[in-house]
């Protein structure tokens, strides 16, 4: 499912979760994830291969691409960086953070709009910002954002503390 969204923001942190764990875990656990997910890796590899190939039609090889497309998309560097799609995004920040320097308590209320439409035809979605943190924010001001700060520092802390009790 996670594949298919086409969403770097749900590809990366997954990657990086499952490779934080690979360096924090004792031998027999950081072993058994490695080949738990390599498994899974070739299983979906296989799927994903059978899907395209027993289609006629284009759409599956459609999808593939798309996916392939999109995962690439992150190895660019430069060209990433330089994307409309990341201008109209640091334009979405800087009018979030405009907002919140306005409302930085209570937030602005949710589904309420922050910045102008981009483009009067196709863009209405003046409320949407894609970065989930200024949102939290943006829409619920500190008051809303500081418990789920503090859920995330007390996991980091217990998760820390306890690296060493991991079964392995």
């Amino acid at each position: 499912g996670v594949t298919l969204t086409y969403t770097r923001s749900y590809w990366v942190p997954c990657i990086l979760c499952l490779g934080v764990f690979v360096v924090f875990a004792g031998r027999g656990a950081r072993k058994k994830v490695i080949v738990m997910s390599l498994t899974w890796v070739l299983v979906i590899s296989v799927f994903l291969l059978l899907f395209v190939l027993s289609n006629p039609r284009r759409d599956a090889a459609d999808t593939f691409g798309a996916i392939s497309d999109r995962f690439s998309s992150l190895l660019k560097g430069k060209e990433l960086y330089e994307d409309n799609s990341l201008g109209y995004r640091r334009i979405e920040n800087s009018y979030a953070l405009k907002e919140i320097a306005r409302h930085p308590f209570i937030g602005i209320g949710l589904g309420k709009s922050y910045r102008p439409s981009f483009d009067e035809s196709r863009d209405t979605l003046t409320s949407y910002i894609h970065n989930g943190y200024l949102g939290l924010l943006l829409n619920l001001g500190v008051t809303g954002a500081a418990p789920l700060l503090w859920w995330y520092l007390a996991f980091i802390f217990r998760g820390y503390m306890g690296r060493r009790r991991i079964n392995g």
